[in-house]
């Protein structure tokens, strides 16, 4: 029975790398606990590779932008063969957070960009936008734990090369768990699905999401006040 598990399992990934018209980057989360924190990030995913920025511009507001690099590898099913795919994922990000007690973050993002795939995949024109509600729970021992509940929400536009007028709109929803391990070096990962909303090219996305990863935060310094 686990042979057959992990044979499908195995399935699902090599079908879901096949030419993929989306490939869902790593989700955004800020780490930042305060105005002028900065935080880092890179993201290694089955299909993607994620590099993030965030700055707390004050005590509720933290933007950032992130850059991916999309890729599948050529793949064979049955007697037909796929050709791989790549692509460059960005996005600006703005995002609200209210650490609304002494070990939860509420963080509300939006993000917007562009995604430039290869020609031969017969796309151009791609545009993705996404909002993304989380929740984090955060242990402050002597090794911070951050785990986040999020879930995005996201649009995708784009143009066949082959037609150009015509649009095709694309959405998804994917629920995503992040674990964040660490104090300002911090070990990352995250594991959630992408859940096609519509029913044109229910075949053409990559339906899961997983990332390994490091991270690091810079918060602000803190400047001793002499009272005169």
């Amino acid at each position: 029975m686990s042979r057959v598990f992990y044979l499908l399992i195995a399935g699902l990934f090599l079908a879901s790398g096949c030419a993929p018209v989306y490939i869902p980057s790593a989700p955004m989360v800020f780490n930042n606990d305060k105005k002028g924190d900065y935080s880092i990030n890179y993201r290694q995913g089955f299909y993607s590779s994620n590099l993030q920025v965030g700055y707390a511009v004050n005590d509720n507001l933290n933007v950032g932008g992130t850059l991916s690099s999309l890729y599948t590898g050529d793949a064979s099913v049955g007697s037909v063969m796929y050709e791989g795919v790549r692509g460059i994922d960005f996005n600006a990000v703005v995002g609200y957070y209210n650490k609304f007690t002494e070990y939860n973050i509420f963080e509300l993002n939006a993000g917007v960009g562009p995604i430039f795939m290869e020609e031969n995949l017969g796309l151009n024109n791609y545009l993705k936008a996404y909002i993304q509600p989380s929740i984090t729970f955060n242990s402050r021992g002597k090794t911070r734990t951050d785990f986040t509940l999020l879930t995005r929400v996201v649009g995708t536009s784009f143009s066949d090369a082959f037609n150009k007028d015509t649009v095709v709109e694309l959405g998804y929803v994917e629920p995503v768990i992040s674990l964040s391990i660490g104090n300002q070096l911090r070990f990352n990962t995250q594991l959630g699905i992408s859940l096609p909303v519509g029913q044109e090219y229910l075949r053409d996305y990559s339906p899961f999401i997983f990332n390994l990863g490091i991270g690091y935060t810079i918060p602000k310094s803190k400047k001793e006040v002499i009272e005169p």
